[in-house]
């Protein structure tokens, strides 16, 4: 990396202080994060300028909506609501359907936020996720109302509502963990991300502390002191997070099968897990992990790989992380993997990760969720330029705080598309819906199932209505 000065005209020599790194972008030197070889740079240099029209689109329906429905608004409640325009039917299927996804994760996370509040320092363990969210979002109120925005059928009583709640708390429980996966929204950082929520691991400072059992392991553990190892576990045990090698009953494929076809039965959507969104079980961690030639891309989804050249690897070979030691830098990578198999065995020792027995006739580790202890984070203004997102992280508060409310809007909001596609009986219950007016009121009290509430956003495709839309 080089540094310079470039003035605005591009001159060289004064003006606003650079860095140039030659070829691909491969680290952060902010916040030291290394980047994998394959990849484009525009990806991950994205910022929020690059992030396309819709998500530009959904973040400004979100923002006029969530100010209509303020304290300062004086608009009737029916009139709180969006009409777009686009210039094509799959935009407008497009739009519709990034802004239902957007506010979605935005109320999970803000579920999950609101929850970590409640607990306070205590904080919050894997058995008490799912029903720490539940009742931030209020859906353990036994009110009509509530139960329908998640319940199929809102009347159910006995056994089966309180099956369907269980159901409910460990989907809730996985989209948690889902959540902390790492990249899988470049242009939505989550609480983490966000500094929002912090990570800790139960028996970690007993385990840097104990010199016995690293008496045998490589002489780096064998050398660095109890900091030192605490840093290094955090790095191995926040990847194995981060990746989903993870051992917890929600995320157990098996378990994940149950609960589709539960969800399917009692859950309604988006809140329940749906075949179409392809939900994801834990990982192993393999250390020398089989070929891509030896497995197919479904394989490869079940593995994170942790040897000498994986991102594991590269992260782990950082002196800072070692107090400056290079002789991290120098091992081979047979050492290197010998170095992370006594970390995992020492590990497992003390109960924070397991060792088992995976598909492809080898072992592999998972992280023990009973360990991983979430805590509120702290604001601060260093860091990463994630961490300091001013704007999501008043998102995530706002939302977190309105969910707080007994009457809130938040499960109210929904776009749907107007075009030529959409079967006529279904296109005239929308216009209803949006109208929402007496006489359309009247007409879906017929039917129960048509209407809950009015929808807030209607996406067009038609540039004359557009026209004559402003025209008027």
């Amino acid at each position: 990396a080089r540094r310079f000065r470039v003035a605005p005209d591009g001159q060289v020599g004064s003006g606003t202080p650079v860095w140039f790194l030659p070829g691909k972008f491969r680290l952060c030197l902010r916040c030291g994060n290394t980047m994998a070889g394959a990849g484009l740079d525009r990806t991950r240099l994205a910022s929020l300028s690059a992030e396309g029209r819709s998500s530009a689109t959904t973040v400004l329906v979100a923002s006029a909506l969530r100010w209509m429905h303020g304290g300062e608004s004086e608009l009737d409640p029916y009139t709180r609501k969006l009409l777009g325009f686009t210039d094509n039917r799959q935009d407008a299927a497009l739009q519709a359907g990034h802004f239902n996804d957007f506010l979605f994760v935005s109320l999970v996370r803000a579920g999950f936020l609101g929850a970590l509040h409640d607990a306070g320092s205590e904080g919050l363990r894997s058995d008490g996720l799912g029903a720490a969210v539940q009742h931030t979002l209020g859906f353990d109120r036994p009110e009509a109302p509530v139960r329908a925005e998640w319940l199929l059928e809102p009347s159910l009583r006995g056994f089966n509502l309180q099956e369907a709640e269980g159901t409910l708390r460990q989907v809730l429980a996985y989209r948690v963990w889902f959540d902390q996966r790492r990249g899988w929204r470049y242009t939505n950082p989550n609480l983490e991300q966000l500094g929002m929520v912090q990570v800790e691991y139960l028996g970690l400072d007993d385990l840097a502390a104990d010199d016995e059992l690293f008496a045998d392991s490589h002489p780096l553990l064998q050398q660095a002191g109890r900091a030192v190892r605490k840093e290094v576990y955090c790095e191995l045990l926040d990847h194995m997070r981060k990746w989903m090698a993870i051992r917890s009953q929600v995320l157990d494929a098996a378990v994940i099968e149950q609960l589709v076809a539960k969800s399917h039965s009692r859950i309604r959507s988006p809140w329940g897990l749906r075949n179409d969104e392809n939900p994801r079980g834990a990982r192993w961690l393999m250390i020398v992990a089989p070929t891509r030639r030896a497995s197919s891309l479904r394989d490869t989804d079940l593995i994170v790989r942790g040897g000498s050249r994986s991102g594991l690897g590269r992260s782990l070979r950082s002196t800072s992380l070692w107090g400056g030691d290079t002789s991290v830098r120098d091992l081979t990578s047979k050492e290197f993997d010998q170095l992370v198999e006594d970390l995992l065995r020492a590990a497992g020792t003390h109960g924070l990760v397991s060792e088992e027995s995976t598909p492809f006739d080898q072992p592999g580790w998972r992280l023990n969720d009973a360990c991983v202890l979430f805590q509120p984070g702290e604001a601060s203004n260093e860091g990463s330029e994630s961490t300091q997102n001013a704007f999501f992280r008043d998102l995530y508060e706002n939302l977190a705080a309105m969910l707080g409310d007994p009457v809130h809007p938040l499960f109210g909001f929904e776009a749907r598309e107007h075009t030529a596609q959409v079967d006529p009986d279904n296109r005239e219950i929308r216009e209803k819906r949006f109208r929402f007016g007496e006489r359309e009121r009247e007409d879906l009290g017929t039917n129960e199932q048509q209407l809950r509430v009015p929808v807030a956003t209607l996406v067009y495709n038609s540039p004359s209505a557009a026209i004559r839309f402003l025209s008027t």
